[in-house]
């Protein structure tokens, strides 16, 4: 026995922090100029704030993918977002 606990029930449901942390990691991303790692960590933060109905924050996730389209020249995606 490792001393470590294993859970059998189900794992919780995605929480805004963890969204909230997924987008500020995409930011880093972004800022460092790894825009694919960029978009996948936006976008899968954008999915779960959607899941949550978190108004804002779903806008301020599409505000970053935008910034990341314009970053990359991509400005079909850039007006999208």
């Amino acid at each position: 026995h490792s001393g470590l606990c294993m859970s059998s029930s189900p794992p919780s449901p995605p929480s805004a922090v963890y969204a909230g942390m997924l987008r500020v990691a995409g930011e880093l991303a972004t800022v460092q100029y790894d825009y694919e790692r960029a978009e996948t960590l936006l976008r899968q933060s954008l999915v779960l704030f959607r899941s949550m109905d978190m108004k804002a924050a779903i806008g301020a996730s599409l505000c970053d993918l935008g910034e990341v389209a314009r970053c990359r020249n991509d400005w079909t995606n850039a007006h999208t977002h």
